[in-house]
């Protein structure tokens, strides 16, 4: 009988694990897809304008010029691997009002993503923010980046949290958050949806400024 219940246990643990794995694979390979979309869409955060009438075509061509000189410009982004998960009250106060969805218990787990993955433009370069120790101490002891000799060249860090889908898995909803230093950051909703067979951000609403 003993016997039997290990036995059972043993599959019931292994299960999970698979599950678990899975879910995880899925994620990593949702995010993907996605994150050159956010550097764009998040890191690189340009407001567009109206142009007067009396602008000329030339002046346009300047602007716009100096808009793609921006978004190309080398950017050093630090990435917190570690995807935080929801507990359920988190998950209530948080992302069921913005996406109709239920949480289970695997929501509220942690993993770990492959940065290597990502598809970046070659202007970008990220690294994990492990590797940066001072950047975890510029926040406690309230200090800019410049103070570090480590953070000087970084450009911004992203804390990124476990993206939910839908039953069927054709639209998704995360939450994430970019810093560029000491009170300055951005808090975004980013909602995602499957069109031919790749995942795109197709909304994005700012949450909190500092």
């Amino acid at each position: 009988m003993k016997k039997i219940l290990f036995i059972t246990f043993l599959l019931f643990t292994l299960v999970n694990c698979t599950q678990k794995s899975n879910t995880d694979n899925f994620q990593n390979e949702v995010y993907s897809q996605i994150f050159h979309e956010i550097i764009d869409s998040c890191v690189v955060n340009i407001e567009p304008i109206e142009f007067q009438e009396n602008v000329t075509e030339k002046e346009k061509d300047d602007y716009n010029n100096e808009m793609l000189k921006i978004r190309n410009q080398k950017r050093l982004i630090a990435i917190y691997d570690t995807v935080s998960g929801y507990r359920k009250d988190d998950f209530d106060e948080n992302i069921f009002k913005n996406f109709r969805t239920n949480w289970v218990k695997s929501d509220s787990s942690n993993f770990v993503i492959n940065i290597n993955n990502s598809n970046i433009k070659a202007n970008n370069t990220l690294i994990k923010a492990g590797k940066l120790p001072n950047l975890e101490k510029a926040f406690k002891d309230y200090k800019t980046w410049d103070e570090y000799e480590d953070l000087k060249n970084l450009d911004v860090e992203i804390s990124l949290r476990r993206i939910f889908f839908n039953e069927i898995k054709t639209e998704g909803f995360l939450q994430i958050g970019v810093i560029c230093g000491k009170l300055c950051g951005q808090g975004y909703d980013i909602w995602i949806k499957k069109i031919d067979n790749e995942w795109k951000i197709i909304k994005i609403k700012s949450t909190w400024i500092s």
